[in-house]
């Protein structure tokens, strides 16, 4: 029997990349929302949808991912794709240096300044 899949944007990891794991929730809710409409309930299934949709690109970036593989007592293996890449997809923390001074009497900045800017600035280059 052939089946004929809908066809369904693959998930864009080139966009805003300060937006991706937005962009990313988006796409998965659409995703679940396609499996709901097509009656979709088995997991293996929509392992399998969800791993050919997300495109080539992000399909190769999970089989990076470590732990991916499905252990035989396992049973939810949408899930465990599922978790893969939302981790991977979540954003990352960014540890927040303090410009304010950079260590040198007289020599603020503030938010407007790129971080370049200020390691320029801190490197020894002060006006002030």
């Amino acid at each position: 029997m052939a089946l004929s899949l809908p066809v369904f944007g693959a998930f864009d990891i080139h966009g805003d990349q300060g937006t991706l794991a937005t962009s990313w929730k988006k796409w998965l809710k659409r995703f679940e929302n396609m499996m709901v409409g097509l009656a979709v309930t088995d997991n293996d299934r929509k392992r399998a949808l969800l791993l050919h949709y997300v495109g080539p690109e992000v399909n190769d970036i999970f089989d990076t991912l470590p732990n991916t593989d499905l252990l035989e007592d396992e049973t939810d293996s949408y899930k465990k794709v599922h978790q893969a890449l939302t981790t991977y997809f979540a954003p990352k923390q960014i540890r927040s240096l303090p410009f304010t001074s950079l260590g040198r009497p007289g020599c603020f900045w503030y938010g407007q300044y790129s971080y370049f800017t200020l390691s320029y600035r801190g490197a020894g280059i002060c006006s002030h």
